[in-house]
């Protein structure tokens, strides 16, 4: 059977969506059922976008890959508790959402304590052999204004932004990933939506961008 990694990486072929999603949810059963190769494809498949999702809210590259590696492990151990094999892809933007979320308490409670977890001069850096991972992460100026506007949203519309507008992920995936009705879901969107159309600024830096 054809898996979803070959259908990603063969070349000069356009492959229907729904053979992607039948692909990857054989793949998931299988890894589901303790297959580990089919666990690796999965990783093969997903690990550029999980690193894209971490490093844009940790903006350190460094930390991005620790956490990237950290979300797959856990996921390995974890992966016989995915009940839906549809559900894949969210779940494992939960597990990275949830890392995320860790390594902030962890980095806030070191500041409390006037510990640095980061050296002044850890700075975004992103590499041209990362040019896949880091293909929409382009000028440290756009994405640091990107991050002030988003502090501005409360909790919600702020994860609701990130996830559909920087992860591109769509409303079913993130109603699943937090937990919350799409109804709710889109409600949220559309307030972030409103204000950011209110930053003309930061929309002539994301045209610049393109």
């Amino acid at each position: 059977m054809l898996m979803i990694f070959q259908l990603y990486m063969h070349t000069g072929r356009q492959t229907d969506e729904a053979d992607i999603s039948q692909s990857l949810r054989h793949l998931a059963e299988m890894a589901i059922q303790g297959d580990r190769h089919a666990f690796e494809q999965i990783m093969m498949i997903f690990r550029e976008d999980i690193f894209r999702m971490v490093y844009a809210r940790t903006q350190s590259r460094m930390d991005a890959e620790d956490l990237t590696q950290e979300i797959f492990i856990k996921a390995y151990h974890k992966i016989s508790s995915l009940k839906d094999s549809t559900l894949l892809k969210a779940w494992l933007y939960r597990i990275a959402l949830n890392k995320v979320k860790d390594i902030h308490r962890k980095q806030a409670l070191l500041s409390m304590l006037f510990i640095s977890r980061k050296n002044e001069d850890d700075e975004p850096d992103i590499a041209a052999n990362e040019s896949s991972a880091l293909e929409n992460i382009q000028k440290k100026q756009f994405w640091n204004a990107l991050n002030l506007f988003t502090q501005k949203l409360g909790s919600i519309e702020k994860e609701v932004f990130r996830l559909k507008y920087i992860d591109n992920l769509s409303i079913p995936e993130i109603s699943t990933i937090l937990d919350k009705n799409e109804s709710t879901i889109k409600t949220h969107l559309y307030r972030a939506v409103i204000k950011f159309q209110k930053e003309t600024h930061l929309i002539e830096m994301a045209k610049g961008e393109n």
